[in-house]
């Protein structure tokens, strides 16, 4: 089953289920989760990717959904940020989104949905793969058509949200399918860039962040703080080579770490920027090659193959091997 196919099923099935039949041993229940890790194909994604389903915990969730986690930051809607197909309680919509964890955020923060709100404008204001075409929004969603079950939890995934795009079921045909991928593909290109700029922290990466961005913590400092352990090693290999060269032409012997080297040019923040934008480079023609191969039938299976070898060194010559007819 399909992304299109599996959700068509969840439109023509859902609400009868609920309805009229327990969740337990529910056959559309189980198809639904299972179908969710076919549709959504980890061989597109990568390995460091998770998916999962959820129609409920006991009794039937008014808004079932699909998500995409990164293993790294989360592998549970309740917490960090993922990537979420969140149906409208009526059945007949859903929404790619970029979800914060509400569960997280209502029990950790006062006031919940100021909290979403204020994390959802940052990003907003300062992604830069975010686009609004194609009908991707940071407008706000809406999942509460049918108001009996609009309920609380139903109106926290709303907060969460941060950057969407909304598809009527209904209006969906087969050959919709890659579409809606190349759609996903950019929702984790969006999301990568998010990702590259958390606060580093051994316990949670994005609570030192959140809790960063409600202090009113400003996006180049936030940058600075969010640098790789890579960009740090290559500040200490700056220093220990300018000192040890100052220290050649002196003939002075100098021990590495005794000596810090001022320079009236940033190095580092130059660095820094250049390797953000070459990974957000990077991530956009890697996401180019999937879109273009998933157009062509011939060129279709190879998409897994896509290769970013870039990550595991950079003496290749090349930064990711793709393919064509």
């Amino acid at each position: 089953m399909d992304l299109v196919a599996l959700l068509k099923y969840m439109q023509e099935n859902y609400w009868e289920q609920i309805t009229n039949h327990p969740m337990a041993g529910n056959e559309v229940a189980k198809n639904f989760k299972q179908g969710a890790k076919t549709a959504v194909p980890i061989a597109l994604l990568g390995e460091d990717y998770k998916v999962s389903a959820s129609i409920g915990q006991g009794v039937w969730a008014n808004v079932p959904w699909i998500a995409v986690h990164d293993k790294a930051i989360s592998t549970s809607v309740k917490q960090g940020v993922n990537i979420v197909y969140l149906f409208t309680n009526d059945y007949n919509g859903v929404y790619l989104s970029l979800n914060q964890g509400y569960t997280f955020i209502n029990d950790n923060y006062k006031d919940t949905k100021t909290t979403l709100k204020k994390i959802a404008y940052f990003w907003q204001d300062n992604l830069s793969t975010l686009k609004t075409d194609d009908n991707f929004t940071t407008e706000p969603i809406n999942l509460g058509k049918d108001a009996e079950r609009y309920t609380t939890r139903v109106k926290g995934y709303e907060n969460c949200n941060i950057y969407s795009k909304f598809y009527d079921i209904s209006q969906l045909t087969e050959d919709d399918n890659n579409l809606l991928l190349q759609d996903l593909l950019h929702m984790i290109t969006v999301f990568k860039e998010l990702k590259m700029h958390l606060i580093p922290d051994k316990e949670n990466s994005v609570k030192a962040t959140i809790d960063f961005i409600l202090t009113d913590g400003d996006y180049v400092e936030l940058n600075e703080r969010a640098k790789s352990d890579k960009i740090n090693n290559l500040e200490k290999e700056r220093k220990l080579v300018l000192v040890k060269e100052e220290a050649k032409q002196k003939g002075i012997l100098i021990k590495e770490g005794s000596v810090e080297y001022e320079t009236k040019r940033d190095y580092v923040k130059e660095a820094i920027r250049n390797t953000e934008k070459g990974l957000q480079g990077e991530i956009l023609v890697l996401n180019f090659e999937r879109e273009r191969l998933l157009k062509n039938p011939v060129t279709k299976p190879y998409v897994e193959k896509i290769t970013h070898v870039s990550q595991n060194g950079d003496g290749h010559g090349y930064d990711i091997i793709s393919y064509d007819v």
